[in-house]
């Protein structure tokens, strides 16, 4: 499990840092998106108040803006597969800690072993959940001021302005994101050497020939 979850939690960091780049290559969306509405608003005057070139220019623009939004969805696109990833990834820790926690505690409980695995597997739980709650909300936050950044027709006074603190929010959260989720993979690690220690510990009391493990009774 623990070889698993460092694999995906590279995966997913590895993913969110690609979308980081493709998000600083797009160009100037807001800026172009405005040349092309102005341009467009132009083009819409008496054909004596026009520009001649005005339909030359809206062409142009238009294909500049193509490309330009063209990079915007791709990057749109797979921060939304990185920001699941991430979601999905956290959610697999979260819920291994529930599972082994609970297992730890009962099995140390059943066969009278030492209570402090149980207890260090438990501080091992509190530790994670923080990180794993943490990183999905910093996820939900860069991905709703990403649709504000991306959406000018939808939220004219704030799309712009919320360009650049997306930006910042995107370095920020992914940095938080990956030292949370090889925090987390190092937490998963040590539970499973404790668990393996706690099995291995059952292993041995089952072996003695005084000892005769617990039976599930009899219906």
């Amino acid at each position: 499990m623990a070889g698993f979850f460092r694999i995906i939690s590279i995966a997913a960091a590895s993913l969110l840092a690609l979308n980081l780049l493709l998000g600083l290559r797009i160009g100037d969306y807001h800026g172009d998106f405005e040349s092309l509405h102005a341009l467009a608003e132009e083009s819409r005057q008496p054909i004596a108040r026009r520009d001649p070139q005005s339909e030359e220019k809206l062409d142009a623009q238009m294909a500049v803006w193509d490309a330009t939004r063209s990079r915007a969805s791709f990057h749109i696109l797979i921060g939304m597969l990185g920001s699941l990833g991430c979601v999905a990834v956290c959610s697999i820790g979260v819920t291994y800690f529930v599972g082994t926690s609970r297992w730890c505690k009962e099995v140390t409980e059943a066969y009278g072993l030492d209570p402090q695995w149980a207890i260090r597997s438990a501080a091992l739980k509190r530790q994670a959940f923080p990180l794993a709650i943490l990183s999905m909300v910093a996820m939900m936050i860069l991905v709703a001021m990403g649709g504000v950044a991306a959406s000018p027709d939808n939220f004219p006074q704030w799309s712009a302005a919320m360009a650049t603190p997306h930006s910042i929010a995107a370095f920020l959260a992914v940095g938080l994101v990956t030292i949370a989720l090889f925090r987390l993979a190092t937490l998963i690690q040590e539970n499973y050497q404790m668990i393996e220690a706690i099995t291995a510990a059952v292993s041995a009391i089952r072996d003695d020939s005084h000892f005769a493990a617990p039976q599930e009774p009899m219906e």
